[in-house]
């Protein structure tokens, strides 16, 4: 698919979902961070991705990542990853595992130690820490896991641990990267629906073959009125569905 060891996952959502994997963005439960589930018709797996739109940018490409390796293995059932305990079981280690190898590779994290040189203050850990989470989209508990096995030993332990325990936000502060990090979490809290099944949708609404409800179920929660304002905007006349 064209990735190297050293470049970050850029569209890790077009990814899953040209794989065929419709992925939505939605306010779930505070202790879940997504869910996938899978659905069989006759032989066929088809699986539905969902991440919890309330968790910041790179914790919601982590969960991706994670439920992508859930699909990869076509594990059985419906799962879901819950920050309130961390399920133990062999397949959630395994997507744990893929997420964090997947997203950042040793080399990349061995390359950006090489680049930014010895580390032996907090503000340089955390222009570190940064620089990973922002360039490879990868949650700071897994960039935590990843330095404690790649750099060990290389950072002192007090350090490690105040990357580990303080905020996000204060790391993102420290290191001069705030407007970057509150721009990738601007639509925190948001619902997005599956951009796959949003276009198959509005194709079979255009051939009549759907109606608007069907529409509106997929784009806007099962509001009609809604519904028809987006349909509006994107240049469709609703009083004639195949008009556009």
């Amino acid at each position: 698919m064209g990735f190297t060891e050293t470049e970050p996952v850029e569209d890790l959502t077009g990814l899953v979902e040209s794989l065929g994997v419709p992925v939505e963005y939605r306010n779930l439960p505070a202790k879940v961070h997504g869910i996938s589930v899978p659905e069989k018709w006759e032989d066929r797996v088809s699986w539905v991705v969902i991440i919890n739109s309330g968790d910041v940018w790179s914790r919601q490409r982590f969960t991706l990542a994670h439920e992508l390796c859930h699909v990869l293995q076509n594990d059985p059932g419906q799962v879901i990853v819950d920050r309130a305990q961390m399920q133990e079981a062999r397949p959630e280690r395994i997507a744990n595992s893929f997420a964090r190898h997947f997203l950042l590779p040793e080399d990349a994290l061995q390359d950006k130690l090489h680049r930014c040189g010895k580390i032996s203050t907090k503000e340089q850990a955390a222009a570190l820490v940064s620089d990973v989470i922002l360039t490879h989209g990868v949650s700071r508990d897994a960039t935590m896991i990843a330095l404690g096995e790649v750099a060990e030993g290389e950072i002192n332990t007090s350090i490690i641990e105040f990357c580990r325990t303080a905020a996000v936000g204060e790391l993102m502060r420290m290191s001069g990267n705030s407007a970057a990090w509150d721009e990738l979490n601007a639509t925190r809290w948001e619902s997005f629906p599956s951009e796959r099944l949003s276009q198959q949708v509005l194709d079979a609404y255009a051939e009549q073959l759907v109606s608007l409800q069907t529409v509106a179920d997929v784009i806007s929660d099962g509001s009609v009125e809604d519904a028809r304002l987006q349909l509006r905007e994107a240049g469709w006349n609703v009083d004639q569905p195949t008009s556009r």
